[in-house]
């Protein structure tokens, strides 16, 4: 069976005549996870009926398997034009398969941040040298997007962050979370707290700009399980959480062991026998008016230490609100909505371009480097610690530390 593909249409040879079958689609890779065992498919690419191109993977277990029907739907649902003869998906398949074993090979990952062949994101990928990898987007609803270019954010955003440490700090952490993997820091949750109107979400919102648009911050308003699989989503990527009085205190107090010790819910498979789930790391950004201690009394319970250690709570207490310098507007609220304003127009840049910056050095360079800046900024933190409290730090005050000096080697 000949195949020939055109720019608006797939067709197949019948007898002596070319009969289309669908629209223009192609194989761009032949996918499959980086031991090359499993999870073998293929990357599409494919026109709609608008003219936009797409792009996703489709497994070979699902071209080929009982489920077949759904990769169909999902084409169609996505605007390809599939001629109705019944011979059509048939033949579609069939073409498929047939370029599957002309084309180059990629790997293919199934989740978010860093692999052998560099660093994966849900919108983007840094890969190490020529590397050729692609997330499979299965059951994702993160998208790093952007708009604008580096500059424009340096200049309509970094710029208001001069003066203002708690905004350079929130920035900081979200440039964090890729160091987790070099530094060995564990997952840990910033909670910014003060009252209404002191400019928590808008710092927020300037941390979501380095990564993307608005649609990252989420919200504490969520059971302990669904804050646990959005942490998972979110592996190598900070993770933003929105006012922690919406969420029941019970969840909360689950939560907080669940994201910070990066470990999904014990859990059984279909057949009863243990289902293991992947661990991820991640530092998260909340704000909030209460604390995690305020929340917790409703329980009639006091935080752990542990849970204090893993939620580092840092109050507002900029000389307006969260800002310390204005940037000559006359009022806090007046900076706080134009910085929203930009903010819905200036985002996504940073964070890619701090990804490339790291993966331009191997694994365990970037690994001495990290290490060496962490452990030099963790000492002089502890030193003034000591000297401020007059007596030595515990390790769990040593291990807030170690959370604020891998903001700080973010921000070097």
């Amino acid at each position: 069976m000949e195949f020939r593909l055109l720019p608006d249409a797939l067709e197949v040879q019948e007898s002596e005549r070319w009969v289309k079958i669908g629209g223009h689609i192609k194989v761009l890779a032949r996918t499959r996870s980086s031991d090359q065992k499993r999870s073998y498919g293929v990357l599409l690419e494919w026109k709609n009926l608008d003219g936009v191109h797409l792009q996703d993977i489709v497994l070979i277990r699902h071209l080929q398997g009982d489920n077949s029907r759904l990769v169909r739907e999902i084409l169609i649902d996505s605007g390809y034009q599939l001629e109705p003869s019944p011979q059509a998906w048939q033949r579609l398949q069939r073409y498929l398969l047939n370029e599957l074993q002309r084309a180059e090979p990629a790997t293919c990952v199934e989740r978010t941040g860093w692999h052998a062949e560099g660093f994966v994101s849900p919108g983007w990928i840094a890969p190490r040298g020529n590397a050729k990898v692609h997330l499979l987007r299965k059951g994702l609803d993160v998208e790093l997007r952007s708009s604008g270019t580096l500059e424009q954010w340096q200049e309509e955003i970094g710029k208001v962050c001069i003066g203002n440490p708690l905004l350079i700090f929130c920035c900081g952490v979200a440039l964090s979370a890729p160091l987790l993997s070099s530094s060995g820091v564990e997952n840990v949750i910033f909670h910014l707290y003060g009252d209404s109107g002191s400019g928590k979400s808008t710092a927020m919102k300037v941390a979501t700009s380095v990564l993307g648009d608005e649609s990252l911050m989420r919200t504490w308003l969520s059971t302990a399980n669904g804050l646990a699989a959005a942490a998972a989503l979110h592996h190598d990527v900070p993770l933003f959480l929105d006012e922690l009085s919406q969420a029941k205190p019970e969840d909360a107090d689950v939560a907080v062991y669940s994201i910070c010790n990066g470990r999904p819910k014990l859990r059984s498979n279909e057949t009863g026998q243990l289902a293991i789930g992947e661990s991820w790391r991640t530092i998260a950004l909340s704000n909030g008016e209460v604390t995690l201690a305020e929340h917790l009394a409703q329980l009639g319970k006091e935080p752990l230490a542990g849970q204090l250690s893993r939620v580092i709570e840092i109050p507002i207490t900029g000389q307006y609100g969260m800002f310390d310098t204005l940037h000559g507007f006359k009022r806090g609220d007046l900076l706080s909505d134009e910085l929203k304003r930009r903010c819905k127009n200036y985002y996504g840049t940073l964070f890619p371009a701090w990804v490339d910056r790291l993966v331009s050095y191997e694994e365990a360079e970037l690994a001495r480097k990290v290490t060496g800046l962490l452990n030099y900024h963790s000492e002089l933190m502890k030193e003034d610690a000591e000297v401020t409290l007059d007596y030595s730090v515990s390790p769990q005050v040593m291990r807030v530390i170690r959370h604020f000096a891998i903001v700080q080697v973010a921000l070097i």
